[in-house]
């Protein structure tokens, strides 16, 4: 999934989307159908001014000679903070930029040294022309990874709920939680935590810092609180689509958290 929190676009003009996909790859010969896997490493897509050329690269000692596609970022492994060998694959006529449904590979090692592809990653962007993103732009991807006989859980017992009145449950801190869906069109859900009463404010922003919409403005109880945003501002107008900021403020507590409206 897309980390939007570690996810940074310099204008909110980019229209370049990215949706994954986990069929098999037809690759030339003698590599044949390829089953990409799922990394349990994160990664993130840093854009630059600097062209990246990946047609020469060699999958398992193949050369693939897959036509050369200018690209103007490069891939990280966070985990091994590294930069990593990828294949970035026209789906239809040749061509030399990216293109809409082009797939984007990681390349790593598995257990036995052998290169592996990573499930593709798909462009997407909406009309003619790609608002490609900027240099110092990133785009960072969090794998969720399966659990296994081999995972390890560690947890901690400390209570951060109470009871009150035999029923009633009361956190003990102040939470803002990411909203849901994220992105969202039209109706976007953000649920916070009170733990005493106090005057609460729940606004949204935008990327200039500007209110747009406030959603909660009263003294509210401690418990558990779940509001929606759809979309419109103050005046009850429509705002467009873009990177929107949510804050709340209760007391001492001060949090603001990303979200994104798609049309």
């Amino acid at each position: 999934q897309i980390d939007d929190e570690n996810t940074h676009w310099s204008s909110d003009s980019i229209n370049l989307e990215f949706v994954f996909d986990i069929n098999p790859i037809v690759l030339p010969s003698p590599l044949g159908t390829i089953f990409p896997v799922q990394f349990p490493y994160d990664y993130q897509i840093e854009f630059s001014n600097q062209v990246v050329d990946t047609s020469d690269i060699s999958f398992r000692g193949v050369n693939l000679g897959i036509p050369p596609i200018e690209t103007y970022f490069r891939v990280k492994n966070t985990i091994t903070n590294e930069f990593v060998r990828f294949l970035c694959v026209h789906q239809g006529s040749p061509a030399t930029t990216v293109m809409p449904a082009d797939m984007l590979y990681f390349i790593e090692k598995d257990n036995n040294n052998i290169d592996q592809l990573s499930w593709p990653i798909a462009f997407l962007f909406s009309g003619t022309t790609l608002v490609s993103p900027a240099a110092g732009d990133s785009l960072f991807i969090k794998t969720l990874k399966p659990f296994s006989s081999a995972d390890q859980f560690q947890f901690s017992t400390e209570y951060f709920l109470s009871l009150i009145q035999g029923a009633q449950l009361v956190p003990e801190r102040y939470i803002l939680y990411q909203s849901y869906p994220n992105p969202f069109n039209p109706v976007s859900h953000i649920k916070f935590n009170i733990a005493k009463t106090t005057e609460v404010n729940l606004e949204i922003f935008n990327v200039l810092g500007q209110k747009v919409k406030t959603l909660v403005n009263k003294q509210m109880e401690p418990g558990e609180y779940l509001t929606t945003w759809n979309g419109v501002n103050d005046l009850g107008n429509p705002v467009g689509t873009g990177i929107y900021f949510y804050r709340l403020k209760a007391a001492e507590f001060v949090k603001t958290k990303k979200m994104i409206f798609l049309k």
